[in-house]
């Protein structure tokens, strides 16, 4: 392959990049496109006018797919209202009913819309009726992808059902049709592995999820390039074997006209199709289907040399696609994957006799190595995003992967088409005995100790700065990789600080509608107060963090937005003690694996200089007024090295009036507001005694409650307030001055400039090399 084709599908990617790029760091992106032109200068000479034309026909081309219209979250739709559309996926099951994406005609608002009904139907069915609407945003932490803001729609009432039998919906019919199937004829689990696999329909649980992903598996659980790449050489080999094992005459008259790579190659592709189809032809199956095929297809019939030239013809076919998705980790994650796998089966056909190896060893070897490849070019991405490492990932994938792809997947996809044809899916208990059982062999392994490590975050700027720096040393550029590994050490020293600040450190993670807090210690110990619903957001950020253990869980009450990611992080992480007000029943009993610890007022627990103070309930307290059990929250004060944060659970006024008998201890430089915000907490009397400087809402963007209500902020008038709701997570920090700082994450994330603002540009980039 040329240079100059490389420069042409270069010139393309990059000015699509760039129109992206610009809107962050306008300057940058100029001076870097003026560098790329003058090099293309320097090495085409007069060819380099077409390759500055590609270029700023993909800076254009970006500029035209970007979608300026508004989205949900500034559309405000009503609460209630009158709406028609169409089922367009598959459902999800929720313990309310089943969760379903939805393509609403009217009203017509652009974004993720989901209807709420109590049982699944199809795709393509239209509905029509009333419904009561409600806004969900996603959540803004550090260690987790903040989603888009979805609609959901719950029907008031009967509804209008009609089929739309357009064939837009005909993948998806056959999808729907497997999803029924698998959920009738397999147990939960099996079912939940089956849809995975096949149809790309994630309805696992999340303990099957996370034992996957400690063994560095996860990406077994989607449909992604593996899948593709691997079930496309099984049948592209079966098809090559089972021709040259035909009578030499056959042979003969079948390959006049074309190779037998070509002839497998036409075979295997209506197989490769169908699964696409059977995936639901999602932009992310789509582009790993584009991405490794088109690579594994230039290798397998024989043009090894051009393997780059396939992964930019990919690349470029992607991002006219969707110019967007460049910028996605299941994108980046393919690339590094395909890239890594290319480069290495280059460097062993040069330096590795491979020749010589008989075809069953020629095979494993190849296998090791594209495990090798894909697992080394992948891992700094995957511990960026993700934050984990699995300590035998590389041996896993090589026992896991190949089983999977190579006899599950297959075996899957022609019974599946069996059954769509037929009615009947072959070997189903035999099928469901091996998923179990390698499922079960996965739990096992997942559950021994020192499986996998968390490890702490590191900054954008140093991710691509390892990948330049890997780069160059590929290309044996010995002054670029120096000064490429110089600024990457510069960097890391530089993020050191984020890592070695003693603390104390305290963070308000954005839940939603709820309350989850996250305790570090001067002396490194880890306090979770409170989970959200779901404790997602406490994993991630602990993940995020590198922290391994939770020395204590505090749960504030029985509430569901206070204590429903109990198992899930009881799952995750190995927990110390848990802490609660004594009124909460555990099923399971929780004693057999923690240290259980009822707390009542004027408990005090410790560790270094840091305290905590059980303040309520106290014992005998006896609720009045108001919600009982919100009124019994354990209320904590934790002290350490000038910092002070009184903890408030759900405490309404009922609560409050009886800590007023306490002013000696209520004073503190920071309170979380009670009850989300509620108007039946935060009375006057109450901040008054507590004289907080600062205070913490935790609430979620569009709750229904009204939360904070405006006459509790108007009590809050005064003081400092911060709100999750509008600045995602908060910290709050105080080091060896003394003096607290707050900072939100809303602040940490790329702003854009808005035109040439040169000061924005400069704290963007500053935010490349900075953890928060």
């Amino acid at each position: 392959m040329s240079p100059l084709q490389i420069y042409i599908y270069l010139s393309l990617i990059l000015g699509i990049c760039a129109y992206t790029a610009s809107g962050f760091f306008p300057v940058l992106t100029t001076l870097a496109s003026l560098c790329i032109l003058l090099y293309f200068i320097k090495n085409t000479g007069k060819q380099a006018v077409v390759l500055i034309l590609l270029f700023i026909f993909g800076f254009y081309y970006g500029a035209l797919k970007h979608d300026p219209s508004p989205n949900l979250q500034e559309t405000k739709p009503p609460r209630e209202t009158r709406f028609s559309g169409t089922i367009a996926g598959m459902p999800i099951k929720t313990e309310y009913g089943y969760l379903e994406p939805f393509s609403l005609s009217t009203p017509p608002l652009k974004g993720d819309v989901f209807i709420n009904l109590p049982k699944p139907f199809g795709p393509g069915t239209f509905i029509e009726g009333n419904a009561r609407v409600t806004l969900k945003a996603g959540h803004l932490n550090p260690g987790m992808h903040s989603g888009n803001t979805s609609l959901f729609l719950t029907p008031l009432g009967a509804v209008a059902l009609s089929r739309n039998n357009s064939p837009g919906f005909i993948p998806d019919r056959l999808r729907w049709m497997l999803y029924s199937r698998f959920n009738e004829a397999f147990s939960g689990e099996t079912a939940g592995f089956l849809s995975a696999l096949i149809i790309g329909h994630r309805q696992y649980s999340d303990r099957l999820y996370r034992d996957y992903a400690r063994l560095g598996l996860a990406h077994l659980m989607s449909i992604s390039g593996t899948h593709f790449g691997l079930f496309t050489i099984l049948v592209f080999s079966f098809i090559r074997f089972s021709a040259r094992a035909l009578p030499y005459r056959w042979l003969i008259r079948l390959t006049g006209r074309i190779s037998i790579d070509e002839l497998a190659t036409l075979l295997t592709l209506p197989l490769i199709v169908f699964y696409l189809l059977l995936s639901g032809v999602r932009i992310p199956a789509l582009r790993s289907f584009i991405m490794i095929n088109i690579f594994l297809f230039g290798l397998l019939i024989g043009r090894k040399g051009q393997w780059l030239y396939s992964i930019l013809f990919a690349l470029t076919v992607i991002l006219l696609m969707d110019p967007s998705s460049a910028f996605t980790p299941s994108f980046q994650l393919s690339f590094a994957a395909v890239l890594s796998i290319g480069l290495t089966l280059e460097f062993a056909e040069k330096r590795l006799p491979l020749n010589r190896a008989g075809p069953f060893t020629g095979t494993l070897v190849k296998i090791l190595l594209v495990t090798i490849g894909a697992s080394a070019g992948t891992m700094p991405l995957v511990l960026y995003y993700f934050h984990r490492l699995p300590a035998l990932g590389i041996v896993t994938n090589m026992v896991f992967t190949p089983l999977i792809c190579f006899l599950i997947l297959p075996a899957g996809i022609i019974g599946s088409l069996f059954y769509l044809l037929t009615g009947v899916f072959p070997l189903g208990g035999l099928f469901a005995l091996l998923i179990s059982k390698i499922n079960h062999v996965v739990s096992f392994i997942s559950s021994l100790e020192m499986i996998s490590f968390t490890l702490p975050a590191f900054s954008a700027a140093v991710l691509m700065l390892i990948y330049a720096t890997a780069g160059c040393m590929i290309m044996r550029k010995r002054k670029a990789s120096l000064i490429c590994f110089s600024v990457l050490a510069f960097s890391v020293i530089y993020t050191l600080p984020a890592y070695l600040a003693p603390g104390p450190r305290v963070v308000f993670l954005d839940v939603g509608q709820g309350d989850a807090a996250v305790v570090e210690t001067s002396d490194g110990k880890a306090v979770v107060i409170d989970t959200g619903h779901t404790g997602r957001e406490v994993i991630s950020y602990l993940r995020y963090r590198g922290v391994g253990k939770i020395d204590a869980l505090v749960l504030s009450h029985a509430g569901r937005d206070h204590a429903g990611g109990l198992w899930n992080i009881l799952d995750e992480f190995r927990v110390g003690e848990i802490w609660d007000n004594g009124l909460l029943i555990y099923q399971p009993a929780v004693e057999d694996t923690v240290v259980h610890r009822q707390l009542k007022a004027g408990d005090i627990l410790k560790t270094g200089s840091a305290g905590f103070l059980v303040l309520h309930p106290r014992k005998g307290y006896y609720n009045t007024f108001g919600d009982d059990e919100n009124n019994r929250s354990l209320v904590l004060r934790y002290t350490d090295r000038g910092i002070s944060i009184l903890f408030t659970g759900d405490i309404e006024a009922d609560g409050e009036l009886s800590l007023l008998r306490l002013p000696k201890y209520l004073g503190s430089r920071v309170l979380k507001v009670s009850h989300h915000g509620s108007y039946t907490s935060s009375k006057r009397g109450f901040l008054a005694s507590v004289n907080p400087r600062y205070a913490i809402i935790s609430a979620g963007r569009f709750n229904p409650y009204g939360h904070p209500h405006r006459g509790t902020l108007r009590n809050l008038k005064g003081i400092q307030l911060h709100r999750t709701d509008r600045e995602g997570a908060i910290e709050v920090s105080s080091y060896n001055s003394g003096e607290i700082s707050i900072s939100s994450y809303a602040d940490h994330k790329l702003k854009e400039t808005g035109g040439l603002n040169l000061m924005v540009e400069l704290e963007n980039i500053k935010r490349l090399f900075l953890l928060w």
